[in-house]
């Protein structure tokens, strides 16, 4: 399922990363967020993502929160 309409407060797992631009998957990347890491979302407010990635808050936008699919941990 997306990130951004996953359940919130549950470890959730990054199963598939889907975005055509290679510098938005090396930020990505970069932030933590790769196939196989774990997030959780705190919120989702107006198509935005609130998450929590190793113990930084990160903010993603609509489009990033929907290319990222993941499973409850």
């Amino acid at each position: 399922m997306p990130l951004l309409f996953a359940p919130p407060k549950l470890p959730l797992r990054v199963v598939k990363i889907s975005h055509s631009s290679p510098a938005v998957l090396r930020h990505l990347l970069d932030l933590g967020v790769y196939e196989g890491s774990e997030i959780t979302l705190i919120e989702s407010i107006n198509g935005a993502a609130v998450c929590d990635v190793k113990g930084s808050r990160l903010a993603f936008d609509h489009d990033i929160s929907v290319g990222i699919q993941v499973a409850v941990a």
